[in-house]
């Protein structure tokens, strides 16, 4: 930012390790509509190999001369990390090059406030709006029309995460520090907060980032004819000043990622249908009546059943959206987590049953098992067995790599 420049922070926040996100595990954020996932940004690599050698790829500095950062197919980087990463299945990463975005902003981000209501009075060449739509297919033909129009610097569906019921309810505790969660159910009493949230019951948050002023009226005019063609409309709410500020703060730093867990303690998502706009919107009321169901068992919070939070793009110039529906749950009751497990392995069922195949439960529930370790290996087989070709390619990575089988048991192959 001292220099202009930005870089791509995945969804976990930035606190999390730009190196492990862009070499090893994942690496999709809110501001993958403009800057692409670290997938796609990794430019160079420092490869210590299970053996001790040291494989370079890349370039680790342009200085300005030429670069190679590998193309589309077969390359080294494709069979370093694919487009999940290996999970430190081969090998260790000591140095990176990755690739940076222009920053229109100023050099140091002035944060007012105090916790939690921390914001950045936004500059005049930025627009942070949250967008809503009276149907789902107009919600996906505005992404589709964002994309093509090639605006917006971070699209998220962020404060869907707090639930479709009481999101609105919660921006209002969180953006006023004399409020905590005690005034929730206060709140949602009130026919207003009820009322605002309906509204923006089809939303996603969009920032514009201006490279002049002249820049950001037009991208502001391109944005009021795509509400026009899709019926949509910005959130009156959200255009509070203060909240605005907040709301620009929290997607452009992703500092806030503490209030994942700010229900009850603990999270993890469920479904995910990732895919294209009109995949996505062709279930997410489907999904929605399935958990609000589970909700009323009383093992998960009762939020409203779409707590689907995800990214407006994710890989660069758009393409795809993903849902990632939180279940909140109270790690230290036991009732909460074993009810949560419960419902994630009917979630991962019934994605089967509809087609969809298991969701991202069931993909983070491999990752570390119900110990939290490493899930036992006859289970993993079991999981990857339906994409047996892929996974076996990945074994013959793996004995190729590390034939000593030194790495980290995440990795996932079939033999």
């Amino acid at each position: 930012m001292k220099v202009g420049l930005n870089t791509h922070i995945i969804g976990a926040g930035s606190s999390c390790s730009i190196l492990a996100s862009a070499t090893s595990f994942a690496g999709a954020g809110p501001s993958g509509m403009f800057m692409g996932g670290h997938g796609e940004n990794t430019l160079g690599v420092e490869w210590v190999m299970p053996d001790g050698e040291i494989l370079r790829t890349g370039s680790l500095g342009a200085g300005l001369g030429w670069f190679s950062g590998e193309g589309p197919g077969p390359s080294v980087r494709a069979i370093m990390r694919g487009g999940l990463g290996t999970q430190g299945g081969l090998g260790v990463f000591t140095r990176i090059a990755i690739k940076l975005f222009p920053w229109p902003g100023p050099t140091k981000l002035n944060v007012e406030g105090t916790v939690p209501a921390y914001k950045v009075r936004m500059p005049d060449n930025f627009r942070t709006y949250t967008l809503s739509f009276p149907t789902w297919q107009a919600w996906a033909d505005a992404c589709y029309k964002i994309w093509d129009a090639e605006i917006g610097y971070i699209g998220h569906r962020q404060f869907s995460m707090f639930g479709r019921d009481l999101k609105w309810a919660m921006v209002k505790i969180l953006t006023d520090p004399t409020k905590t969660l005690y005034d929730l159910e206060e709140l949602m009493k009130d026919p207003e907060v009820v009322k605002i949230a309906g509204d923006m019951k089809r939303d996603f948050q969009l920032v514009l980032a201006g490279m002049t002023l002249r820049d950001i009226a037009w991208q502001d005019k391109a944005l009021d004819e795509i509400l026009a063609e899709t019926g949509g409309w910005k959130s009156a709410a959200m255009l509070d000043p203060d909240i605005t500020d907040w709301t620009f703060l929290y997607l452009v730093r992703l500092g806030h990622k503490n209030l994942n867990l700010v229900y009850g303690g603990g999270y993890d998502g469920c479904f995910g249908l990732q895919g294209s706009p009109d995949f996505g919107t062709q279930y997410i009321e489907e999904v929605t009546e399935f958990k609000r169901e589970w909700e009323k068992k009383g093992n998960i919070v009762e939020a409203g059943g779409d707590c689907a939070m995800g990214g407006i793009g994710v890989v660069g110039g758009g393409g795809a959206t993903v849902w990632e529906n939180f279940a909140h749950f109270d790690p230290y009751n036991k009732e909460s987590t074993e009810g949560t497990l419960a419902f994630f392995d009917a979630t991962s069922a019934y994605g089967v049953k509809r087609g969809w195949g298991p969701g991202m439960e069931k993909q983070n529930d491999s990752a570390r098992w119900t110990d939290g370790r490493t899930t036992p290996k006859e289970i993993r087989d079991k999981l990857l067995s339906g994409q047996a070709s892929a996974m076996r390619y990945q074994h013959k990575i793996k004995e190729a790599f590390d034939p000593n089988d030194l790495g980290d048991t995440y990795y996932r192959t079939l033999e």
